[in-house]
């Protein structure tokens, strides 16, 4: 893993300038939901610039960097990658604590952030059985799909199954 350059990285540095350690877990977390829903990104960076009293370009480059470093360490799934992904000269003590914040929330962030994602809808259940009962209608196939969003049945007659 290759450290980022100090360029990527020198926006976490206004963190230094928070009054608490809630204070970095709050920007922690504001940038979390700026990720997860983009249309926040512009009301994180104003949460960001009051939290930790900066400008709108301190606040801009700070929401860039823990998105940067967020995206990065919630996708690989390991915190110990914070140490790799910073650079060695990075402060000590801001490394420790964004390693504990990400670390305590990383896995809810990480549902999260998965719950969001799109994807196709996952095949829940499946059944199948030959309707020969009814002696007004040809035999056919019935088949139930059950996927994670809803509940399908196709009837397929005999001339679709002979295609």
């Amino acid at each position: 893993m290759v450290a980022q350059d100090n360029d990527e990285t020198s926006g976490l540095l206004h963190l230094l300038k928070a009054s608490s350690k809630q204070s970095v877990a709050k920007c922690c977390h504001l940038v979390v939901n700026s990720i997860v829903d983009p249309t926040l990104k512009l009301e994180a960076i104003k949460d960001l610039a009051k939290e930790v009293d900066l400008d709108s370009t301190e606040s801009k480059d700070l929401c860039g960097a823990l998105e940067a470093l967020l995206g990065k360490v919630i996708y690989q799934g390991e915190t110990s990658t914070i140490k790799n992904i910073l650079p060695q000269d990075f402060h000590p003590s801001l490394r420790d604590l964004l390693t504990k914040v990400i670390s305590s929330n990383m896995e809810d962030w990480r549902t999260l952030m998965l719950q969001q994602q799109v994807s196709i809808p996952k095949l829940v259940k499946f059944n199948w059985n030959l309707e020969t009962e009814n002696p007004s209608r040809a035999p056919s196939c019935v088949v139930n799909f059950e996927t994670s969003e809803k509940m399908m049945d196709i009837d397929l007659s005999r001339e679709t199954l002979n295609t």
